[in-house]
C-alpha cells in the first residue's frame, strides 16, 4: 500500500519514497503527460476549435502554460466518463 487515502502527500523533499508519516510524496507531472489541445482534439475525433469551445465554455478543464494550453489526461478522461450514456 503506497499511502492512505485520508491523508495528504507528505511535505518530505525526499519524494522517492514514502514519507516519514507513511504517506504517499506528490506526484510531480512531466511536462509531456499534459495533452496538447491537437492531442485531446485526436482522441475525441474533433477539431481544435471544438476543443476550444469546450474549455472556453468551462466544460472542459485545462491547464496554461505561459501562453500554452494543456489538457491532462485525467480530466480528458473525466469529461468522456461525464458523458457516458446508457
Amino acid at each position: 500500500m503506497i499511502g492512505r487515502a485520508d491523508t495528504q502527500p507528505c511535505s518530505s523533499r525526499d519524494t522517492a519514497d514514502l514519507g516519514p508519516c507513511g504517506c504517499a510524496p506528490a506526484v510531480a507531472l512531466q511536462p509531456s503527460s499534459l495533452l496538447k489541445l491537437a492531442d485531446a482534439a485526436d482522441v475525441l475525433g474533433v477539431s481544435i476549435r471544438t476543443i476550444r469551445r469546450l474549455y472556453e465554455a468551462g466544460e472542459l478543464p485545462v491547464v496554461r502554460v505561459g501562453r500554452q494550453i494543456r489538457v491532462s489526461p485525467s480530466d480528458l478522461n473525466r469529461f468522456i466518463g461525464d458523458r457516458r450514456r446508457h
